[in-house]
């Protein structure tokens, strides 16, 4: 660490990456399934892919 900037830019780049974790471990909870475990899917809620859908206006 070469002065306060460098120390800042650490902290920031751990807390980033702590909420990443933590956002994504919430998905996986309210899902109920990893991100890429398409075998364990066993809803029609889904993160990933495309559906029909209609908009009401």
């Amino acid at each position: 660490m070469k002065n306060l900037d460098d120390l800042n830019a650490l902290a920031k780049n751990k807390l980033k990456d702590t909420i990443d974790i933590l956002l994504e471990e919430e998905l996986k909870d309210t899902l109920g399934y990893d991100k890429y475990d398409y075998k364990a899917k066993q809803t029609d809620n889904s993160k990933n892919g495309a559906y029909l859908k209609q908009l009401r206006s």
